[in-house]
């Protein structure tokens, strides 16, 4: 039971102490008051405890102070904080066994059957008063004419309203660009979208509206830009106020070593940064400096990671009959990643496997004198969102250590958006380089890296070129100090309370999938997460999660706009801050109608 002021008034009275009062009935009183009740204080928790399963399994849950307050034979569990109790591991963390009670009462809005069920003769549910009842029959009613949502696939939902999914508009807007924008999209990836690449006409918050009218929430966030969702108001406010004092000077300004201070101050490797305009050239200028401080060439990179689409580091990824010769180092078994790159241009690629501690040491070892710089993802977040097994990042630091060898974390992805300090402070690793990006900027464009003053000293002598006419712009600039701040306010609060939501969204997309008997794994780390239909049980390595049936996800992306939800087509799901629970709950809806049409 969800009720602060009583789990308070327990912690004040202490173990053994007489409980005399009140509980319940606080969050409204429609359907009654609080109960008093005569018991005794039994246990006393800080409400941290690890979910057993079957779902979220491993994540963990806070349910805030907690208490175990017996009344007659009725035992209370009272929490500071709501927390939906999706298995038994939360009766379990306080030192009771939900085996050992004739009855069990819990509230939540799903799981509870598969959690409790198992340990329990009769599963009863009940249609409990609420500021809404579940029972439609209690409403009045009047017949409507089709089409209605949601019983028509040609109707999508938005916050309760519903609305024709018509991208007319869209279409003939992608068949005029055709015309004279190569590809018909600014950016090629933009065009794997189905059934056609959307027109954009405005978006605030966690919405975004298309040119026909038709409004969605968005998990693309334009691919992961957009740590503080769209239009945010005290970014924007703050990048007209730049703008008005002019857009880039081709001098420099004080912004700049604001944001250097800044970032060294919340980035654990950074003791100098650089600033350049993407990812990618981030990515270059991290590779240079690797080559100029070791005097070495080669770089080892691994499959399933992506490091922009420069020609030096573009590959696409070998077959089971190429994996062993790449990884040995022949510069035919490493596919470039497009047409037009010189035959010569991946000659000082070694791809390996991730993951593979072996692998890793042998190469390194091996071929540590011509080798420049180890470059990784801190997780596959474009290939599954796999994580690194227990100590695999930390065998890199070491190595690259031990051997000469440069450590470049790629973290355009990570950076910002699985904590303030990125992912090498999430799992507490210092890398020589960091790239960051995307989130960055809050949506504008820039990109640094960060690193060892070992490093940046060739940019402080010039040695190594670092060159772009808008690095350091005031309005990138500008947006990167806004949206750091604003990250970084109230404690970092954010990123706990984005975890939580996407771990909401995640576990019910997971109860749906069993209801609706589709095979599917979720990967999730932080704010984001990677969906994938595979009748695999776990996917933690790129040959797995390349078995996915990604043309499945494709129609399922596709089915979600038709409900309103805008999602990226290969299965990664972002999430901002301005995302809220209604939102997940209204995804969750959407969800479970586009598995039923699957």
């Amino acid at each position: 039971m969800h009720d602060e002021e009583a789990a308070a008034e327990a912690y004040s009275l202490g173990v053994g102490a007489v409980y005399d009062g009140s509980i319940g009935g606080r969050s409204d009183r429609l359907h009654g008051e609080p109960v008093r009740i005569h018991g005794i204080v039994r246990t006393l928790f800080d409400g941290k405890y690890t979910h057993i399963g079957p779902y979220m399994t491993g994540q963990w849950a806070d349910m805030g102070k907690t208490a175990v307050i017996e009344a007659g034979k009725l035992t209370l569990i009272v929490t500071e904080k709501r927390t939906a109790p999706w298995d038994a591991g939360h009766v379990r963390s306080v030192g009771l066994q939900a085996e050992d009670y004739h009855v069990i009462v819990v509230k939540s809005a799903l799981a509870w059957k598969t959690a409790f069920g198992s340990i329990c003769k009769a599963v009863l549910p009940v249609d409990t008063p609420g500021c809404c009842s579940s029972n439609l029959s209690h409403f009045p009613y009047k017949h409507i004419k089709r089409p209605i949502f949601p019983l028509d696939s040609s109707i999508s939902s938005y916050g309760g309203k519903s609305q024709m999914l018509n991208i007319e508009r869209s279409k003939a807007n992608y068949q005029r660009a055709q015309r004279h924008l190569a590809g018909g999209v600014a950016s090629s990836l933009r065009a794997s979208m189905k059934p056609v690449p959307l027109y954009a006409e405005s978006a605030k918050g966690a919405r975004l509206k298309d040119v026909d009218g038709n409004t969605y929430i968005d998990y693309l966030l334009a691919y992961g830009p957009l740590i503080l969702g769209h239009a945010h108001d005290g970014l924007t406010d703050s990048i007209l106020a730049s703008m008005r004092k002019g857009y880039t000077y081709g001098l420099q300004h004080e912004g700049e070593i604001e944001l250097a201070d800044l970032l060294v101050k919340v980035l654990p490797c950074a003791e100098k940064v650089a600033f350049s305009g993407s990812g990618t050239e981030a990515v270059m200028l991290a590779l240079r400096l690797a080559r100029a401080h070791t005097r070495k060439s080669k770089i080892v990179r691994f499959h399933g990671h992506y490091h922009g689409w420069s020609d030096s580091i573009f590959t696409s990824f070998p077959g089971a009959g190429l994996s062993g010769q790449a990884a040995g180092g022949e510069t035919s078994a490493v596919p470039p990643g497009t047409m037009g790159q010189s035959d010569n241009s991946l000659d000082d690629i070694i791809l390996l496997p991730w993951n593979d501690p072996a692998a890793l040491e042998s190469t390194l070892r091996t071929r540590a004198p011509e080798i420049a710089a180890v470059i990784s993802e801190p997780v596959m977040c474009n290939s599954g969102c796999i994580q690194p097994k227990p100590g695999y990042l930390e065998l890199i630091g070491r190595l690259t250590k031990e051997l000469g060898i440069v450590f470049i974390l790629d973290e355009v992805i990570t950076g910002f958006r699985l904590s303030l300090g990125g992912a090498h402070e999430r799992f507490g690793i210092k890398p020589d380089l960091v790239t960051i990006g995307k989130a960055m900027g809050g949506g504008i464009a820039i990109s640094a890296v960060a690193g060892t003053s070992a490093l940046m000293k060739y940019i402080d002598s010039s040695d190594v070129s670092h060159l772009g006419t808008l690095n350091g712009n005031g309005v990138a600039i500008t947006a990167a100090l806004t949206t750091i701040r604003e990250l970084a306010s109230n404690g970092g609060t954010a990123y706990k309370r984005m975890e939580e939501l996407l771990v909401t969204l995640s576990a019910g997309i997971r109860a749906l999938l069993s209801k609706h008997r589709i095979p599917g794994v979720i990967n999730q780390l932080g704010p984001v997460f990677h969906l994938m239909f595979t009748d695999e049980r776990e996917v933690t390595d790129f040959d797995t999660f390349n078995k996915r049936d990604a043309g499945k996800y494709a129609r399922f992306a596709e089915i979600m706009l038709s409900e309103g939800v805008l999602l990226r087509p290969n299965g990664l799901w972002y999430i901002s801050t301005a995302h809220s629970l209604p939102d997940i709950e209204i995804t969750l809806l959407a969800v479970d109608r586009a598995l039923g049409r699957l």
